[in-house]
């Protein structure tokens, strides 16, 4: 887990993927893994779980689910839960 005060970009975000693909790359699952970024870890879960269920109204969960980096594929999606456009992000 990783921590921004601020603004996130390309950048701080590359910086925090190089070390964790690292360590994935030793798993099962090698590299295929997903980040998600959300604004408080209060909101950190899936849209189903019993705990973030509360959060659905008036989309607080959604609003607070900043980003979702795909390592397959090297996206980034901000503000998936709200329809967000990937794009292209290399983190070599």
């Amino acid at each position: 887990m990783f921590l921004v005060d601020g603004e996130l970009d390309a950048e701080i975000l590359q910086g925090q993927m190089q070390p964790l693909g690292s360590c994935f790359e030793r798993a099962g699952w090698g590299k295929d893994w997903a980040l998600s970024v959300y604004a408080d870890s209060k909101y950190a879960g899936y849209k189903d779980e019993a705990h973030i269920i509360a959060y659905h109204e008036n989309d607080a969960w959604a609003k607070a689910y900043l980003m979702e980096y795909g390592n397959g594929t090297h996206s980034l999606t901000r503000m998936p839960a709200l329809g967000g456009a990937p794009s292209q992000l290399s983190v070599k």
